[in-house]
């Protein structure tokens, strides 16, 4: 039943400042190196007659990346270079201001790949990673257990600013289910330019989700109100990041391996737009 009422939902990483498609992701057991990834113009996923199945296919089908491109989305450039531009601006405020950002309530320990696919233990990590609402730096621990002092992250919900009031689903779910942290004196202008950005990608996400459930329903019977495009229509719980990353010579050691900057993890949904 709670899953129903905060079903998974697309989130959107923003992190390079130069991309002239949006790229969502859906989450895959395996792909093939060689593929290429797979663009749709903007106008074509408008077009609910248009008969996307073989781009849906070849692009999150068995043999894909699991990306599909979004060509000449109207707006996208400018509002992500907007959002991105602010990354620089809140990762140097000062510490004290930075300190007020913080999720009080947050917490986070690395849990071994096979954990995640233990159902006994999804309730133990709902409340051991919950770094998902404002600010974040060097609290993270990556795959290697050290700290993660490369990034510096901030969470929100682009959509609802308070997703429920219900106490027993927010202790339940906090990762999902908990109030954003604005810094409405120090960086007023974030929340706008967060807000508008991730709506858009929440827009466009929403408009292949219905391409997806066509392609679907070809395969499998759906009934009304089921499919990825309801799951996140009727979703509360989506969620943002703005990644900044601090300069390498400040913060990366030469010999540092891959794992330093990423490790093992999950993401929010059903689709990830950056």
């Amino acid at each position: 039943m709670q899953s129903r009422i905060f079903p998974v939902n697309p989130s959107c990483t923003l992190t390079q400042p130069h991309s002239p498609s949006l790229r969502l992701s859906i989450t895959m057991s395996s792909f093939s190196p060689k593929v290429s990834t797979v663009s749709i113009p903007y106008t074509q996923l408008k077009d609910k007659n248009a008969d996307l199945s073989a781009k849906i296919e070849q692009g999150f089908g068995p043999n894909g990346l699991g990306i599909l491109s979004i060509s000449e989305v109207p707006g996208y450039s400018l509002w992500r270079r907007n959002l991105l531009h602010l990354g620089p601006r809140l990762a140097n405020l000062p510490e004290d201001v930075k300190r007020e950002l913080e999720d009080p309530n947050s917490s986070y320990a690395y849990v071994r790949p096979c954990i995640l696919f233990d159902p006994h233990l999804q309730q133990l990590l709902a409340m051991m990673f919950r770094y998902n609402f404002g600010w974040s730096h060097g609290k993270e621990k990556l795959e290697s257990g050290k700290l993660d002092l490369l990034k510096g992250s901030f969470y929100a919900n682009p959509i609802l600013d308070v997703p429920t009031t219900e106490q027993s689903l927010i202790e339940r779910y906090p990762s999902y289910c908990g109030s954003n942290i604005w810094p409405h004196k120090a960086l007023p202008e974030l929340e706008t330019a967060f807000k508008t950005l991730g709506k858009l990608i929440l827009d466009v996400g929403l408009l292949l989700a219905y391409h997806c459930d066509r392609y679907a329903s070809r395969e499998m019977v759906m009934l009304e109100g089921e499919g990825l495009e309801q799951t996140l229509v009727h979703s509360r719980c989506h969620k943002g990041r703005l990644l900044y990353y601090f300069p390498a010579q400040h913060s990366c050691p030469a010999h540092a391996s891959m794992s330093s900057w990423c490790g093992w993890h999950t993401d929010h949904g059903s689709l990830t737009g950056t």
